[in-house]
């Protein structure tokens, strides 16, 4: 039986609320419980700390890409069977990327093995890719990879998690000594 991920869909619906600016007020915009069938949902232009469970880098600033943009999202369905919770948060730092780097590998590895994807990793042939991911896949059907990514130069993702279940932070240098940071944790399930 063949399964969809959740996290491409989540990304593509958090990048367009983000774009669109879809979240309306930083309140919160939560629809109505209905007892009957258990839905909820909601949605946030920022994302705390608490709904990331990863770290702010000390010093590092909320990031908004266009006036009136919120600085993330969080987002969330649940319904009696299950659900998911997406938060996103964008930051934007004076430090080198390599100390972001350092400090999120910390801060990471106490959810688990830390993966990083960059340029370099992901530079093997699509042959080798393709024969690379359908090896872990069949190790590990949710376990995390590099093969899917395509980073630009510089670029560098940390990853913990399953597939359905993750953290992120994305490095991006910019120019004039600014780093881009998007934390984005995907939660799903019951």
């Amino acid at each position: 039986m063949k399964t969809t991920s959740l996290a491409p869909a989540a990304w593509v619906l958090a990048t367009l609320m983000l774009t669109l600016g879809a979240a309306g007020p930083a309140q919160a915009q939560t629809a109505p419980r209905d007892d009957d069938t258990g839905f909820r949902m909601h949605l946030h232009k920022s994302a705390s700390d608490r709904e990331l469970d990863i770290p702010v880098y000390p010093g590092a600033e909320r990031r908004r890409e266009r006036a009136g943009d919120g600085d993330g999202v969080s987002m969330g369905l649940r319904t009696s069977t299950g659900g998911f919770q997406l938060a996103v948060l964008q930051l934007r730092s004076t430090e080198s990327p390599e100390q972001l780097l350092q400090f999120y590998r910390q801060a990471l590895a106490g959810h688990g093995t830390v993966l990083e994807c960059s340029e370099a990793t992901v530079s093997a042939d699509a042959a080798v890719r393709r024969e690379a991911r359908a090896a872990e896949r069949r190790a590990d059907p949710e376990a995390l990879t590099c093969n899917e990514d395509r980073p630009k130069p510089g670029v560098v993702a940390l990853k913990v998690g399953q597939r359905k279940n993750f953290r992120t932070v994305v490095v991006k240098p910019q120019e004039g000594g600014l780093v881009h940071l998007d934390l984005v944790r995907l939660h799903t399930g019951g």
